[in-house]
């Protein structure tokens, strides 16, 4: 008995930092509108008006997934046994191999935040768009394996334990199937886009609008400021991208650019 209640305990713990992590997932391929293309449209320029914790969340849940699969993988290869799933079999191997390789992809996937808080940071700096496709280049090049790993992990995952799922092997309600890996990461990116949708105040809204500010155009921007933070916005900013963030300003000139700024702010 006591082993049944550790096997629980450890299949609940997976179970929530699976979920976590797609939380985690969605958080990392936050894409804010606005701002200008990087790293051929991976990111844009419009991460600079996110708040930093935002990527370390992600980071942090990407951590606790990998522990939770290492408590899961174990605890859930019993459960086969318990209902006498054959070892040779296809998908027993298929379930094997992505579970023993999964806490150190979660890990080593969600590690691309690392390279998104420096590209926030050089932004914030004043590196201009170009120089910081040149300089990130190869280190998001080389995160590539280890998200050709995260499908090469989480599909034989997926579809071994839909089978056991739907032919009835875990004696689970058809509608568990998606309760594994990649199906968790899509329901909790799915719940996001529901929430953003719904404009809820759970949801983490964020806004960046690149444009030519200029009076002529928009009239007063600090009165538009001023006005959207009575409004209860939070965080707003009209930041002056021709000053060394983006681009000097006679390079604003030369290419009729005067006024460009970031208006950025939290809902």
């Amino acid at each position: 008995m006591d082993r049944i209640q550790k096997r629980k305990k450890a299949l609940l713990f997976g179970f929530a930092a699976l979920f976590l992590c797609g939380i985690g997932d969605w958080l990392i391929g936050y894409d804010p509108p606005g701002g200008e293309p990087l790293l051929f449209g991976i990111s844009n320029t419009a991460i600079a008006g996110l708040p930093t914790w935002l990527y370390i969340l992600s980071l942090f849940l990407g951590i606790l997934s990998g522990f939770g699969c290492r408590a899961f993988a174990p605890a859930m290869l019993e459960v086969l046994d318990a209902i006498g799933v054959p070892k040779a079999s296809k998908a027993h191997r298929a379930f094997r191999f992505g579970l023993a390789s999964a806490p150190m992809m979660f890990v080593s996937f969600h590690a691309a935040c690392i390279v998104l808080l420096l590209m926030q940071a050089a932004l914030r700096a004043g590196l201009d768009v170009h120089a910081a496709n040149g300089v990130f280049l190869l280190p998001a090049a080389s995160l590539l394996p280890f998200v050709v790993w995260c499908f090469l992990c989480d599909i034989p995952v997926t579809a071994a334990y839909a089978v056991f799922v739907l032919k009835g092997r875990l004696k689970l309600p058809k509608a568990a199937a998606v309760c594994c890996p990649l199906g968790m990461s899509l329901l909790a990116k799915a719940v996001g886009a529901i929430l953003l949708a719904a404009n809820s105040k759970l949801a983490f809204l964020t806004f960046a609008l690149h444009d030519i500010f200029s009076k002529a155009r928009y009239g007063d921007m600090q009165a538009f400021v001023a006005k959207l933070r009575e409004m209860g916005y939070e965080r707003v900013e009209l930041i002056d991208t021709t000053r060394g963030m983006f681009m000097s300003p006679r390079v604003a000139g030369w290419m009729a650019l005067s006024g460009s700024a970031l208006l950025t702010g939290r809902k």
